[in-house]
């Protein structure tokens, strides 16, 4: 039902459940299941933020991009990737 990750930042564990899927028992069911502390992050709303992103007038020609310090999660980088949207990295060290 979710995938759970080592964040290799901080050796915290992060969870990525399915869109539409977190709730009052699904976060009670990753306190059971992962080490603490732990990140719980719900899809459908980075899904949900990154279409609304993605459709705001652009007069410029501008690129939304996403800044990976901002979040350096594996998962959550993967699914930003996969709504399309481009990243930002001040250093090699950031990617």
């Amino acid at each position: 039902m979710y995938s759970e990750n080592t964040n290799n930042f901080d050796n915290t564990s992060e969870i990525l459940y399915p869109p539409g899927t977190i709730t009052s028992a699904t976060i009670k069911e990753a306190v059971k299941i992962c080490s603490t502390p732990f990140y719980l992050y719900d899809g459908s709303m980075i899904e949900k933020k990154c279409r609304e992103l993605k459709r705001m007038p652009n007069a410029f020609g501008l690129t939304v991009r996403f800044a990976i310090k901002a979040n350096p999660s594996k998962s959550v980088l993967q699914l930003i990737d996969r709504q399309g949207l481009m990243f930002e990295a001040g250093s090699l060290n950031e990617v």
